[in-house]
């Protein structure tokens, strides 16, 4: 008899409905049979049902699996579809999933934009969320035994208590496609805590495991590096673990560049119920729609409604070989560089933006400099601290800005500049509870006297006792990026394709400063972000800080940092360190403002102001375009192609 294939009754939209998936229960060999029935997600029945989260695999050589109890109608699957479904099935009582591959008519791109909204309650409202990490194979086993060894030895032994055969056993399990797909960062972090992670005969709550990864690289960040295999895979995982609900796209975004999709458009709405809602309400799933369409509308609804250019940090000039203008991000391909993070470059100011017809974005800013030179950084992964240093030497500045310089607007010489800049000055002396993960700023530039930049960065070296965390922080910042200097001496890091006559500029609601290429009467190409010494904190636009005053970054309970300004008074014989939330270069905020501490899922600012009997506002009062111009700053348009 010929089979027939099956056919999907429509969802009731009104209904709230999903699908689920009954595993029929049977012998280990014998045929696959599920039911496919439709129930209102928010009804009793729901608890039932327990969430597949797996990697799809292949989608050529697909297997046939039979749907109803009877019968020959089927419905082709992918093979590891196939296999998981295999291993999951009981042998005597049925078992009631969703899967997305079956749950979803993956053909009805209507269905399938409604769907994917409603993901996020599906894997939050199930009983269990179950991980399918595959059959065991390359001594899978031990890896697990791995959870059981870290559990049980000391927390601050820096030693991992087992063997290099279990190591790359590990490193083996954590290279799974299941680790490397996008949709699973939804699906895992929205389960509940019962969520397990099964492959072959062995299982591991996720809870446990997310512990486990946690220690196990805090081990080797005590220890010396660990074997490759195992560091960028581990790297991998504790990304993963670490991820939180209620967080902003643009975080997300880069967490998630390396994560493997199907479709370029899931990119956003893969993380769509992880986002805050601030941000989730902006969104809405149509894959009738072109991903560059998708990844434009969003960002026209952060700059118009949100008000901020947050996403602009992600645009680029590759943006241009598909067509797309510069200041849209294309996330369907990595971003090649690592993120900047302490940027604080427009303060909390919000963006003034106007689309323009032809695809044209209007932003105001200020032009700060020109990019006198430009040197294009060669490191990679693996280089050797004698490699990374010849090359620091090469890329820093020629004879014309010696190490012992003084440095514009700041009160510390050329060599400081270079190695915070090389470093993004992502030291522990930037945060205010001293993140031991992070290099000492002060130890790195203890040098004897100094006449040459390569000499100087040497003997640097010598004294640092954790070399392989400034390795680190400097190969990752450099990778693809050029280190330039500005006609006014300001040195930076910024993409790999910036050149001489590019402009340094600070738009208002971005918090890097943007590398931009001028084509015309103020108008300009997207070159990318930049780190530029003497610029992240807002100096641009207010001028250097006093000089008894520091800006850091405070981590608050809810895991959000936010600005503050050590204040140093020196007295008899003692430093008295006094810490400020307002920005000293700013005057009172104006009658009828005040400043509140932002719920979480409201903003990615930990500060909001509010105007007596009006709504609140995501900017700075003292930030907006007719109180900068009042203090005399020379804000301008800048149209963007």
């Amino acid at each position: 008899m010929s089979s027939l294939t099956y056919e999907y009754a429509p969802l009731r939209e009104d209904n709230d409905e999903i699908r689920v998936i009954t595993i029929l229960p049977a012998k280990a060999n014998a045929e696959m049979r599920l039911l496919i029935s439709e129930c209102r997600l928010r009804s009793d029945f729901h608890r039932q049902y327990e969430a597949l989260s797996y990697a799809w695999g292949p989608t050529d050589n697909l297997v046939h699996i039979f749907v109803g109890s009877t019968g020959n109608t089927i419905l082709p699957v992918t093979q590891n579809l196939a296999v998981a479904l295999h291993h999951l099935r009981y042998d005597q009582e049925p078992r009631i999933f969703w899967i997305d591959a079956i749950s979803i008519n993956q053909s009805n791109l209507h269905e399938r934009s409604l769907q994917v909204l409603k993901m996020g309650d599906i894997y939050a409202n199930a009983a269990k969320v179950v991980v399918w990490l595959g059959p065991s194979a390359d001594n899978s086993p031990l890896a697990f035994d791995i959870f059981n060894a870290v559990k049980l030895s000391s927390y601050e032994d820096s030693k991992l208590p087992v063997d290099m055969r279990t190591i790359r056993a590990l490193a083996k399990l954590l290279s799974r496609p299941w680790f490397e797909r996008l949709w699973v960062w939804q699906e895992i972090h929205l389960a509940k805590p019962n969520a397990i992670l099964i492959c072959g005969t062995n299982t591991v709550t996720w809870k446990s495991f997310c512990d486990c990864i946690c220690q196990i690289s805090k081990m080797a960040t005590k220890a010396a590096p660990l074997d490759l295999t195992l560091d960028l895979p581990l790297k991998a995982a504790l990304v993963l673990c670490s991820t939180r609900k209620n967080d902003a796209l643009k975080a997300l975004v880069y967490r998630t560049r390396n994560a493997k999709c199907a479709d370029s458009r899931d990119r956003v709405y893969a993380l769509l119920s992880l986002l805050k809602e601030s941000e989730r309400r902006l969104i809405r799933p149509d894959y009738s729609l072109p991903s560059r369409e998708v990844y434009q509308t969003l960002f026209l609804r952060f700059a118009l409604e949100r008000k901020t250019l947050d996403l602009l940090i992600d645009c680029n000039l590759r943006t241009e070989e598909c067509g797309h203008p510069t200041w849209v991000p294309d996330w369907s391909r990595p971003n090649q560089y690592c993120r900047i993070l302490n940027a604080n470059a427009s303060g909390q100011s919000v963006c003034d933006a106007q689309y323009i017809e032809n695809m044209i974005l209007r932003v105001t800013g200020v032009k700060f400099g020109i990019i006198r030179t430009a040197k294009k950084a060669s490191l990679s992964c693996g280089r050797s601290v004698k490699g990374v240093l010849e090359e620091m030497g090469k890329l820093a500045p020629s004879d014309d800005c010696p190490p012992d310089k003084g440095y514009p607007g700041g009160t510390y010489t050329m060599l400081e500049a270079f190695c915070r800049t090389v470093c993004s000055n992502e030291f522990w002396e930037s945060y205010t509870n001293n993140d031991a993960r992070l290099p000492g700023f002060y130890e790195f530039t203890q040098y004897p006297s100094i006449s040459q930049w390569a000499e100087a960065l040497s003997r640097g070296f010598q004294f640092l006792h954790e070399k392989h965390l400034y390795l680190n922080h400097i190969i990752n910042m450099l990778n693809s990026r050029s280190l330039f200097i500005t006609e006014d001496n300001y040195i930076g890091i910024g993409p790999g394709n910036l050149r001489p006559g590019d402009e340094v500029c600070i738009l208002l609601g971005c918090p890097s400063p943007m590398i931009l290429r001028p084509i015309g009467e103020a108008q300009y190409k997207v070159v990318g972000e930049s780190y530029v010494q003497g610029l992240m904190n807002s100096e641009g636009l207010l001028g250097p800080l006093p000089s008894q005053y520091r800006a850091a970054q405070k981590n608050h309970q809810t895991s959000r940092y936010y600005w503050v300004y050590k204040e140093s008074i020196e007295g008899a014989g003692t430093v008295k360190c006094y810490y400020h939330y307002e920005d000293p270069r700013l005057e009172a905020l104006p009658a009828g403002w005040q400043r509140k501490r932002n719920k979480p899922g409201n903003s990615d600012s930990f500060f909001c102001y509010q105007e007596k009997g009006g709504g609140e506002a995501f900017g700075d009062p003292r930030l907006l375009p007719t109180a900068l111009r009042a203090r005399g700053i020379a804000l301008r348009s800048f149209d963007l192609f």
